[in-house]
């Protein structure tokens, strides 16, 4: 089973965190693909069809991570936002709450 590694801001964790639920929690219903209907998926590098059977994406909280996180710290160092301005004042307000 494939794993999905999450990863939220505070801004987000502490809206899901008013319904009792993790970022991972939230994403865990859209992993179960299944069969897709017997839809088949062409690969990009050499156009091989695959069908899915039973197919599920395992989320995992970044939070609960043990180990060395060197990797997860470098992604995210990678892929953070250069300024704060693409949250809004209302999320500001409820992250402060």
């Amino acid at each position: 089973m494939p794993y999905c590694l999450v990863h939220a801001s505070k801004i987000t964790q502490a809206k899901l965190i008013i319904n009792n639920l993790s970022p991972a929690e939230f994403l865990r219903p859209f992993g179960q693909v299944g069969n897709l209907g017997g839809y088949i998926v062409r690969t990009s590098d050499r156009n091989d069809g695959i069908k899915f059977q039973n197919f599920t994406v395992n989320f995992v909280d970044s939070s609960h991570m043990t180990g060395d996180p060197t990797i997860v710290n470098l992604i995210l160092k990678q892929c953070k936002p250069k300024q704060d301005d693409h949250v809004s004042d209302l999320d500001r307000e409820t992250a402060q709450d």
